[in-house]
């Protein structure tokens, strides 16, 4: 089972210091899928919130 939809593609990323980063990038497909958009919605909510 694929963790995040179709059109979403995340890549876990380590950088040398213990820190653990991930990539997110949208494939064009159109427009972003419902899924997506759900996803991306929430991630810019925590994003704000740190600001």
């Amino acid at each position: 089972t694929q963790p995040f939809p179709s059109d979403l593609h995340v890549w876990p990323l380590r950088e040398q210091e213990p820190q653990v980063v991930e990539v997110v990038a949208v494939w064009p497909s159109g427009g972003l899928s419902p899924a997506v958009q759900s996803i991306l919605d929430g991630l810019r909510r925590r994003l704000n919130k740190r600001r």
